[in-house]
């Protein structure tokens, strides 16, 4: 700050100088702090209308920070994460302490707002499942199965638990794991026989191509 200072000192430009301070009685008293300091350089000012706020905002760089705070959220639920637990979990840290606070009272929020997505409704499915439900189950498909996640992991173990005479045949290659954004978790691929006990697994070392030409 004193360096900020110094560099200022006796240039042709007007220094405004505000601090953390400043924000400590929240947001309304920092704009008339601002306000004060402006006017005191006789700088008018002109509170922008809704309209006019809404052609000077920065789209792309919104759509960006959307992006990230619906991995956040994908991420928490693929955890069975609620915006209390991560609270916790965020007041640990000693990094990305903006985004994440931020993040997470939209996911706060978000789950008050009573709206079902998928991941909630994984979750009611491992709730209400019944013995009923799976009894006819034998054999258990699981395509892309490095993209596998805690959440779906319960959704199995509850079919497993209910039925423990079903088959599971899993399919994946770790080279392809690219949802760990989305909550996925490779771990399930590597460690496969602490998650499924006994497996019988087929390593594919060679790959196979079909290749079509059209016109033939």
């Amino acid at each position: 700050m004193n360096r900020k200072r110094e560099f200022w000192k006796g240039k042709d430009e007007i220094f405004l100088e505000t601090s953390i301070v400043d924000l400590k009685n929240g947001c309304e008293s920092f704009e008339n702090i601002l306000k004060a300091k402006l006017e005191k350089e006789n700088i008018s000012l002109r509170k922008l209308s809704t309209s006019e706020i809404y052609k000077k905002m920065d789209f792309p760089k919104i759509l960006k920070i959307t992006e990230q705070v619906n991995s956040y959220i994908s991420q928490a639920k693929q955890k069975s994460w609620n915006p209390k637990i991560l609270a916790e979990k965020i007041a640990k840290l000693s990094e990305n302490k903006d985004f994440l606070p931020f993040a997470n009272i939209i996911f706060e929020k978000y789950e008050k707002s009573k709206k079902i997505d998928f991941l909630d409704l994984l979750e009611l499915a491992i709730k209400n499942m019944s013995e009923t439900d799976v009894s006819k189950l034998k054999y258990l498909l699981i395509d892309e199965f490095q993209d596998f996640s805690p959440l779906f992991y319960k959704l199995i173990s509850q079919i497993v638990k209910l039925q423990p005479n079903i088959h599971i045949f899993a399919v994946g290659d770790d080279w392809q794991s690219i949802n760990g954004f989305a909550g996925s978790d490779v771990k399930y691929f590597d460690n496969f026989a602490e998650y499924f006990p006994k497996p019988k697994i087929l390593e594919m070392t060679t790959k196979f191509y079909k290749r079509w030409f059209y016109p033939p």
